[in-house]
């Protein structure tokens, strides 16, 4: 989106919002459970309503229960209410006519976690709230996917990140924002990295309690070292595994040890298989006649959901910083927001940064680029060796 009143994008819906810092979470299963966990960056959670009374009488996290009924019973609650149930179309009715607001007061699971969560954040309870950063390690892999994302066959002279950069980024990062959803550790591939170990352990030792969930996502060719399998079991991290081993010849038996280390070590770890990828079609889309506003349209609906912290700025599309790094575009410096000039007075700015404004609207791949999931369906085989 593009800036028309900057700091003051999200006065409007902010103020409604703000009136109310507790939420009731309605729903006490996975949904709920999720959405609890996402809230923990605040003592937001005024307790749950469900109509299963075996929750009623245990409670739930800690937190009293209530079935609709007892709730509505009592006069309007000073709070917002999040439906974290699938099937709610009952449950909006009920509430609406008790006098709640869609969009003020009461909310759908979906909608709040990837709308209006940070918003609330900001505005209730002054927390500068990021959905995800990636922070990439190394452009060297041991793959040469076709249609890598991180356009690592393409990168003529891959390299290391310098772990110095790194450490200083993320601590200019925690200057600024309060608490991310989500920290993912990548590549490249992130296990051939020399420093992984150091830079989980200064992630770890000074800012885990700033992120829900640390991630290393790797490919699963290599396996972690001792340590690091300790350090993420120390700091909570959890390994996302990649397995290709469907479509690469690899060892079949390394997933599997894979799992055993994790198992041992006792850390956290999550098997990744997917039928498909997106191929950015890099170089075969030209979006170039597009005019500005509709390449504001274009870089909207596309819904990229990964910016990339690097030297110390945020670059709100990482597959830009990707394509630029292996020198198939230019690095577009005035595309990022840059943490070494940043101050208290520009917090609002960084806040809507992360919700997608910037002074152009969009980014200069997007003339080159087919887009993420929400317009690209240009799906290819998983992990397709370059021959």
């Amino acid at each position: 989106m593009k800036w028309k009143n900057k700091g003051h994008e999200f006065d409007y819906i902010g103020s409604k919002m703000g009136k109310h810092k507790k939420i009731y979470i309605y729903g006490c299963g996975k949904w709920g459970n999720e959405l609890y966990e996402r809230l923990q960056f605040a003592d937001c959670v005024a307790g749950f309503i469900d109509n299963n009374v075996d929750y009623q009488k245990k409670g739930f996290e800690g937190h009293s229960v209530e079935s609709i009924q007892s709730f509505l019973t009592d006069s309007k609650r000073d709070a917002i209410v999040v439906i974290a149930i699938e099937e709610d179309t009952y449950l909006k009715l009920q509430l609406l006519q008790a006098g709640y607001e869609l969009g003020i007061d009461l909310f759908d699971f979906e909608s709040f976690i990837h709308y209006y969560l940070p918003i609330y954040a900001m505005y209730s309870w002054n927390v500068l709230y990021y959905y995800s950063i990636s922070i990439t390690t190394t452009f060297v892999c041991d793959l040469k996917c076709k249609a890598c994302l991180a356009f690592v066959p393409q990168n003529k002279h891959p390299k290391h990140m310098e772990l110095s950069m790194l450490k200083k980024s993320i601590d200019d990062f925690f200057v600024a924002v309060d608490f991310v959803d989500f920290m993912d550790i990548a590549g490249g591939e992130p296990l051939l990295y020399p420093d992984i170990e150091n830079l989980i352990e200064h992630v770890g030792k000074h800012y885990r309690n700033k992120i829900r969930k640390l991630y290393v996502t790797t490919n699963g060719t290599q396996l972690p070292s001792e340590r690091l399998c300790k350090l993420m079991n120390q700091y909570n991290g959890l390994f996302n595994v990649d397995d290709y081993t469907k479509s690469i010849s690899a060892d079949k038996n390394m997933i599997r040890e894979f799992e055993d280390l994790c198992q041992k070590y006792n850390c956290k770890y999550r098997i990744n298989k997917v039928d498909k990828w997106i191929d950015l079609s890099f170089g075969r889309v030209n979006n170039s006649a597009l005019s500005e506003d509709e390449l504001v349209s274009y870089f909207i609906a596309c819904q990229q959901e990964w910016p990339e912290l690097y030297d110390s700025k945020i670059y709100y599309c990482d597959y830009s910083t990707y394509a630029a790094r292996a020198g198939l575009i230019d690095l577009y410096k005035d595309e990022a927001f840059d943490l070494e000039k940043y101050d208290s007075q520009k917090r609002m700015e960084l806040f809507e940064y992360g919700r997608g404004y910037s002074e152009k609207g969009y980014v200069e791949m997007c003339k080159q680029c087919a887009g993420y999931l929400g317009i690209n369906r240009n799906y290819v085989e998983v992990a397709e060796q370059v021959k």
